[in-house]
């Protein structure tokens, strides 16, 4: 996974994708099933991922540049 690039939200592994915050193996998969992605705040279209979460995960400095 390489920081500071939005692109993790549609090449990283469910693996990767599960280290980011409050990101477990279901939310992964629905993020690998959901790409491509234009932006972090697009992920509030998964259930379970508000604004507020979708924020978490910006600011967790793994996926930025949105």
């Amino acid at each position: 996974m390489r920081h500071g690039q939005l692109s993790l939200l549609d090449t990283a592994s469910a693996d990767d994708l599960d280290r980011l915050p409050n990101v477990g193996p279901a939310r992964a998969q629905d993020i690998i099933d959901g790409r491509p992605w234009g932006s972090v705040d697009d992920l509030t279209r998964i259930s379970g991922i508000g604004n507020a979460r979708a924020h978490q995960i910006a600011e967790s400095g793994l996926v930025c540049g949105v």
